[in-house]
């Protein structure tokens, strides 16, 4: 289910004036708001399995301690304690997903001022419903990065990169790739256009089980020489369905390596930079 435009721009408004004094960068806003975002997912999916009674839960001993809802009981120093244990140790969980333990890998917790911390918590908890469209709400918070960065790298708009993909108009037989993907919009749209190409009127896949399963796993692939972008591209990806996404962190020009790859589409914005130095 879709959120308005106008709900998500508010929500993320707010959020950014509950921390922006303790953490002024964007993209280390972003980075904040990924992590607890995914954590309270992470929270609603083991909550659903204890349901069913299901036996492979995600917060077990002692990842216990993690899980959203014993956070936001906290307060003063004792939740920053427990938050950043969270926050940089939950990759280590052998109960997530491949791709939420790539997004938790060399995390920092940035929010240290326990106030602030538990108001920005608490606006997750009361905001943040099961029919939110999680997918809707990274590509709204993404633009708050600005336009470009000393990395040379350009946000293209969602608008022009839809474009572009329908001009383009990739089919399940093409091989996809952005050698310099930011935060995955190009990729994020062309597994969206693929999935509305192949979808009938009854909202069901048209795709035979291989089809299917080469779209997930095979078919969408990106890199980015940035760390953080990486991780974004990885949040991004996974929120909007791809579940195991393939993004990994390379310099597609000088790491020669790459160019035995070979692919049947390529859309990027590529970095518009001219460095002084130490690339050839």
């Amino acid at each position: 289910m879709s959120t308005k435009p106008q709900e998500l721009s508010k929500i993320i408004d707010d959020l950014r004036q509950i921390i922006v004094g303790k953490v002024a960068m964007p993209t280390d806003q972003i980075d904040q708001i990924t992590l607890f975002l995914f954590l309270k997912q992470l929270s609603r999916k083991h909550d659903n399995l204890v349901r069913i009674d299901s036996k492979e839960l995600i917060f077990k001993k002692p990842y216990d301690r993690c899980h959203f809802d014993v956070l936001i009981r906290l307060s003063g120093e004792e939740l920053v304690k427990e938050c950043r244990e969270a926050i940089e140790s939950l990759y280590k969980n052998p109960n997530i997903d491949a791709t939420v333990r790539r997004v938790f890998e060399r995390s920092y917790l940035k929010l240290l001022e326990p106030k602030v911390l538990i108001s920005f918590l608490l606006y997750l908890d009361q905001n943040f419903r099961e029919d939110m469209d999680l997918g809707d709400f990274y590509e709204a918070l993404l633009p708050i990065m600005g336009t470009q960065n000393e990395l040379g790298q350009f946000r293209t708009p969602r608008h022009i990169i839809k474009f572009i993909i329908s001009v383009l108009d990739p089919s399940i037989a093409d091989k996809f790739c952005d050698p310099a993907c930011g935060t995955a919009g190009f990729m994020v749209a062309d597994f969206l256009y693929l999935k509305e190409k192949y979808t009938d009127k009854n909202q069901r896949l048209t795709l035979n089980p291989e089809q299917t399963k080469k779209l997930y796993n095979e078919t969408i692939f990106g890199w980015d020489m940035e760390p953080l972008m990486v991780k974004f591209s990885l949040a991004n990806l996974y929120l909007h369905g791809l579940k195991n996404p393939n993004v990994a962190e390379n310099d597609t020009l000088l790491n020669e390596n790459l160019w035995q790859y070979s692919f049947d589409v390529i859309a990027a914005n590529p970095p518009f930079i001219t460095p002084k130095g130490g690339a050839k």
